[in-house]
């Protein structure tokens, strides 16, 4: 995401897209800190479609390279899916 400033609510989207042959139902999405908000679309994902997740987070009291992630849960083969966002919070 690169340099944001301080004092932004910053948004990532993610598409999260079934390739499989079954729907595969979000059983929760765990942000690894309390600073960061997310919204999804639905909680499931059709055969062949897809869905969008959103994650939050206000730059206010934070400063420098900053890694935020959040793991997904499924019930597909794959139980766990991880997306991330890196950027540097500057004045």
């Amino acid at each position: 995401m690169g340099n944001i400033d301080k004092d932004t609510l910053i948004e990532g989207r993610f598409v999260l897209k079934n390739f499989g042959k079954q729907d595969v139902k979000i059983n929760y999405v765990n942000p690894d800190c309390t600073c960061t908000n997310y919204d999804i679309s639905k909680d499931y994902i059709p055969v062949n479609d897809s869905i969008i997740l959103t994650l939050r987070f206000d730059t206010s009291g934070y400063t420098g390279d900053q890694n935020l992630t959040a793991v997904i849960s499924t019930d597909s083969e794959i139980k766990f899916y991880k997306v991330q966002m890196k950027f540097t919070i500057i004045n």
